[in-house]
């Protein structure tokens, strides 16, 4: 008996010694790239040995890619679309549903820490994109579809915009407002909304390209999958929403809006459809989307408040006047959650809403607020700061302006950085690259310098700013005019 138990210990320590391997084998986690850049997940991704796969959060994954995530807690059920095209995966089913089709995938999607999981290859490959496994390093790199030749409409991510500039052009476009945005669209023009035209600019030399007569527009949406323009335009008694052609400015469709607008509604585009809040009067707006091919109505709901829609891959925001968030499904309208502002808190002059990263921020008074975009819960709360307004973020940092130049905040918690006062008169709102964040004040564009805070005088010129890439556009003298970076 002596022996025998001797045996099994033995023989129960050789086993675990030969099981570690496989256990920590079962815990192998990959990282994943996008474009050459590290793809962020709050889960990481695994390898399921028994299968052969890697499977990664499908939210992560399909938002980079440029998708909508729906989920249905009921049958389980991860819904992703973009442009028409729909994927369906069912968690424990080892099929998936693709555009109506029923596919196999060979594993099936499981819950890790509340992130759905599926396999990484099936829906890369099922996006467009390409997959490559490195056996050396344990990683997946995925290179988008679009990555290699597509233009960005508007960015400021990777912009290698700097401290050093030189004058490009000044066009003399009617520009009837110093503060009046420009946009500036894939397909080398830049597209400047006037008070009573909608002007296309050569990217390189300023000339006009075209002009369409739109009064009071607002800033105009390029939606680059379909060379398309999308602006709103009117007053209290005629609004409208119209759909050009990018290249030519020729008109495509248009969509007539109830008449008793207070202003032209600023659209937003997501996927295949147009959103625009149309405010009605009252308390509250009305929601509608649009179809971004021909501009016939899909639906519309009420919703609690006027602000422009915000979105973040399955749901999108609208602040009220009081200060408040509201959430709502980017598939259909329908209400998520609510946050309203406490009384000590409420603020009934203009709101600024940002998404990045799973946060949401709203800014209104004296008070910046960081929500859980999931659930609307509440992060953290920054008061105290001087008529806080427009919001930029660089991921680690919220670069907020107030009265008398910029307050930088922690974007985990919401705590002071630097609060560096350039400005007599409140700035622009911010736009920020790599390495600086830009305002315009007192006729002049300033740059702060995102690792010390130095503080450099760019040029004169008045805002609001366009960032994209080497490009920076801004108004002055009532001019339209624009700056190039110059290397180092």
């Amino acid at each position: 008996m002596k022996y025998r138990n001797a045996a099994l210990v033995v023989g129960g320590l050789l086993l675990a010694v030969w099981l570690a391997p496989l256990g920590r084998a079962h815990e192998i986690n990959p990282s994943i790239r996008l474009d050459g850049a590290p793809l962020l997940m709050d889960v990481p991704a695994t390898i399921d040995l028994s299968a052969g796969r890697t499977l990664a959060p499908i939210r992560h994954m399909a938002e980079a890619l440029g998708y909508l995530v729906d989920w249905d807690a009921e049958s389980k059920t991860a819904f992703v679309e973009r442009d028409g095209h729909y994927i369906a995966f069912e968690v424990g089913s080892k099929d998936a549903v693709v555009d109506g089709e029923t596919v196999a995938m060979g594993v099936a999607p499981r819950i890790v820490r509340g992130r759905v999981l599926v396999p990484l290859r099936f829906f890369a490959e099922m996006a467009g994109a390409n997959v490559l496994w490195d056996e050396a390093t344990m990683s997946v790199d995925l290179t988008s579809p679009t990555s290699a030749t597509a233009q960005p409409a508007f960015t400021t991510e990777g912009a290698t915009f700097g401290t050093k500039a030189v004058d490009m052009w000044d066009s003399h476009i009617a520009m009837d407002s110093p503060t009046r945005p420009t946009v500036l669209t894939g397909e080398g023009l830049v597209f400047a909304p006037g008070g009573r035209e909608l002007t296309a600019l050569n990217r390189e030399d300023g000339q006009v390209v075209w002009t369409v007569p739109l009064a009071d527009s607002t800033a105009p949406v390029y939606d680059a999958a379909r060379g398309m323009l999308y602006v709103g335009t009117g007053s209290w008694d005629s609004t409208r929403l119209y759909g050009l052609e990018a290249a030519t400015g020729n008109m495509i469709w248009f969509a007539a809006i109830r008449g008793n607008q207070y202003g032209a509604p600023q659209p937003m585009l997501l996927g295949s459809k147009v959103l625009i809040n149309a405010d009605e009067g009252g308390h509250g707006g009305t929601l509608i989307a649009f179809d971004a091919d021909n501009g016939s109505k899909l639906w519309q709901v009420s919703v609690s408040g006027k602000g422009a829609p915000v979105a973040f891959g399955a749901r999108m925001f609208i602040t009220n006047e009081s200060g408040g968030v509201s959430a709502y499904r980017t598939i259909d309208g329908r209400p998520l959650w609510h946050y309203e502002s406490s009384m000590a808190d409420r603020n009934h002059g203009q709101k600024h809403l940002l998404v990045e990263r799973g946060r949401v921020y709203v800014s209104a008074g004296q008070t910046v607020t960081a929500l859980d975009e999931a659930t609307g819960r509440r992060l953290w709360q920054a008061r105290g700061l001087h008529e806080s307004g427009a919001l930029a973020s660089d991921g680690a940092q919220l670069w907020v302006t107030v009265r008398d130049g910029l307050t930088v905040l922690d974007a985990a918690t919401g705590e002071i950085v630097r609060y560096p006062a350039i400005c007599g008169t409140t700035p622009s709102a911010p736009v920020v690259s790599r390495t600086h964040a830009f305002v315009t004040c007192d006729g002049t564009i300033y740059a702060i310098d995102q690792g010390n805070f130095a503080v450099t005088e760019v040029g004169q010129g008045r805002g609001p700013l366009t960032l994209d890439g080497d490009r920076l556009y801004f108004t002055r003298e009532q001019l339209l005019s624009a700056l190039m970076a110059m290397p180092g």
